[in-house]
C-alpha cells in the first residue's frame, strides 16, 4: 500500500492486486450504450471487470455520460445520494469537482484529475468492504493521531465529504479514512474525531492493542476480534 504516498499514484490494477490478490477473470472492454467515456472511466470499468468478488458498492461510480447536472457528468454518487463528484463533458482526463446534492450548491473544483481521483475511490471502497477493519468515534485528535502513527496521508486525498478535514491515509498492509464527526464539523471539539482502518490481514492492525482505552468496532475474522 506504500506506493500510494507516491505523488504519482499506481495504476488502478496495481493497486487492486495488492488489496484483494490476483484478477480471476479476463477483463472486459467497457461500453455504455456505445458512448464515449473519459478514459479512466474506460479504464475503471475495464479493470474491475477482472475481478468477479469486488465489493464496490459503498457508493456507486458513474459513467459520466448518463446524468449531467449543472454542466458536470457525475461520476460518483454517496449512496444516499447527498453528495456527488462530477466532470467537464468531453475531456480525456478532467478535473474533478464536488458538492453537496442541494438547490444552490456550487461545482468546487477538487484539485486532482479522474484519473487519480478513481485510485481514491477504489481506496474508499476498499476500506469499507474489508474483512479486518475497525473503527472508533468520539476521539480527540491528539488521539486519532495516534492511531493513525504508522500511516501517512495519502497525496491529493482530502474531502470535503463527508465532513472537510477528511483525508485517505495509507501504511504497510493497511488504509484509513479519518476526518472530524459529521455533526461537529463546525465546531471541532475535544471529542469529536473518527477513524476506521482496514487490513488484507489482522496482523497490520495489532499495534491497535496498545491503545487500550479506546473502545474498537471490529469487523474481523481473526479470534482477537470482539
Amino acid at each position: 500500500m506504500l506506493d500510494l504516498l507516491d505523488p504519482n499514484p499506481p495504476a488502478l490494477e496495481s493497486f487492486l492486486r495488492n488489496w484483494y490478490g490476483p484478477p480471476d477473470r479476463p477483463a472486459r472492454a467497457s461500453a455504455v450504450d456505445g458512448r464515449q467515456l473519459p478514459s479512466p472511466l474506460r479504464t475503471w470499468f475495464a479493470t474491475i471487470s477482472g475481478w468477479s468478488g469486488l465489493d464496490l458498492s459503498q457508493n456507486q461510480v458513474l459513467d459520466a455520460v448518463s446524468r449531467v447536472e449543472d454542466g458536470k457528468s457525475l461520476v460518483w454518487m454517496e449512496n444516499q445520494g447527498v453528495w456527488e463528484w462530477g466532470v467537464d463533458p468531453n475531456v480525456d482526463d478532467p478535473d474533478v469537482y464536488d458538492r453537496e446534492n442541494e438547490p444552490g450548491q456550487a461545482w468546487q473544483r477538487t484539485g486532482v484529475r479522474l484519473s487519480t481521483f478513481l485510485i481514491h475511490v477504489a481506496v474508499f471502497e476498499a476500506i469499507w468492504s474489508a474483512k479486518h477493519g475497525a473503527s472508533a468515534p468520539g476521539l480527540s485528535r491528539h488521539r486519532c493521531q495516534d492511531i493513525l502513527a504508522p500511516l501517512k496521508p495519502i497525496p491529493h486525498a482530502a474531502w470535503r465529504w463527508p465532513t472537510s478535514g477528511t483525508h485517505l491515509l495509507a501504511g504497510d498492509g493497511i488504509l484509513a479514512i479519518a476526518g472530524p464527526a459529521e455533526h461537529h464539523e463546525s465546531r471541532v471539539e475535544a471529542s469529536d474525531w473518527e477513524v476506521f482502518l482496514a487490513a488484507r490481514d489482522h496482523s497490520a492492525m495489532e499495534y491497535l492493542a496498545d491503545l487500550s482505552d479506546i473502545e474498537w468496532e471490529w469487523r474481523c475474522t481473526s479470534e482477537h476480534s470482539g
